[in-house]
């Protein structure tokens, strides 16, 4: 069985009005993305509705791809993060498609990801072109990108959704009739020269809320929050408790104790004055509740360490600037310092 039917005579009639979609490809390969990079006009539809059917329902993904269409494993993310929004290039419908109703899912292998799949969402098919559509999936490195695809027919020939593209050597795509639920289940079908013109856009999601960094945490300072920050000005406020003499040498490292009465972060560093030099130091950074207090660490190693313990052996003093900068929800900033003496 090959789900790939060609749009006839209504396509060639159509091309014309598609030639924007040499932009397709430049408005979809902004950020990371997978899948198709939409260089190629939809030519061909998937999902076709059997003899004597009005309704068709399968999933699809992109196996591999060819050379200038896309990464060869096609539609399989290389890297952690979350999709935030999908894109389809679509041609002009047949006669016979009523609607067509897309959602974008994701695959483990080929075992659907629990929870890892959009709403419905209908395919203007009075609008060929470049369909954007969001979406909030976190997806891990290998996992794949594939579409649920719901046809209706009007009973005027054989309907299908318009968003592929056949010739030699292009792809391989694999389809599943029924669409897949749950549990592995091996493809129905694997089609040559086929290419699903799906993408997806993976952002990064460095605070692991599972909302992506660039365009859902819209406050950098906050990572709960995905609205923009509140506007406050009111510079954050930290305590600091601290022995005021430390012996770092021996140690390789100091210690503050700082208590948080914001939602801020708060980083610890330093610097080692040795007589006429001085070195910075690397310390340690956390977000904090407020309430929260935390010990913080910075370390006094390698040439820092090396300059501290020459200054003794020539009888100088060497101390230590340890600094705390906090940055809070709202973005305010609080830089401040205390001096650390070696014992007597």
């Amino acid at each position: 069985m090959c789900a790939m039917a060609r749009l006839g005579s209504q396509w060639a009639a159509a091309a014309a009005c598609l030639l924007f979609a040499a932009s397709w490809g430049a408005v979809a390969a902004s950020g990371k993305t997978v899948g198709s990079n939409l260089s190629a006009l939809p030519n061909a539809g998937i999902c076709p509705t059997p003899l004597n059917s009005l309704e068709a329902a399968c999933t699809e993904t992109q196996m591999r791809l060819a050379h200038g269409h896309g990464p060869r494993l096609g539609g399989r993310s290389e890297r952690p993060g979350v999709v935030t929004r999908w894109w389809v290039a679509s041609g002009p419908a047949s006669p016979g498609t009523a609607s067509v109703r897309l959602r974008l899912r994701l695959l483990d292998g080929t075992e659907p990801v629990s929870g890892a799949a959009t709403p419905y969402l209908p395919l203007p098919l009075g609008e060929p072109g470049l369909q954007e559509f969001p979406a909030r999936l976190p997806i891990e490195s290998g996992q794949r990108v594939a579409l649920d695809v719901s046809v209706l027919g009007s009973g005027n020939g054989t309907a299908s959704a318009p968003i592929a593209h056949s010739a030699p050597g292009v792809g391989e795509v694999a389809e599943w009739i029924p669409p897949l639920s749950s549990g592995l289940r091996a493809p129905t079908d694997r089609m040559s020269d086929s290419e699903l013109l799906l993408r997806a856009g993976v952002e990064s999601d460095s605070d692991e809320d599972g909302w992506g960094d660039e365009s859902q945490d819209r406050c950098d300072y906050d990572p709960r929050r995905h609205s923009p920050c509140l506007p406050d000005r009111v510079k954050p406020r930290i305590e600091i408790a601290f022995a005021r003499r430390q012996d770092f040498i021996t140690r390789h490292r100091l210690f503050l104790r700082i208590r948080s009465y914001d939602y801020a972060y708060v980083s610890a560093g330093g610097v080692l004055s040795a007589g006429r030099t001085s070195w910075g130091l690397l310390g340690s950074g956390a977000w904090m509740k407020p309430g929260d207090s935390a010990v913080f660490t910075v370390y006094v190693n390698g040439k820092p360490l090396t300059a501290a313990k020459r200054a003794v052996a020539a009888g100088r003093r060497p101390h230590v600037w340890a600094s705390a900068y906090v940055i809070d929800a709202s973005g305010n900033r609080r830089f401040t310092e205390r001096r650390i003496d070696l014992p007597s």
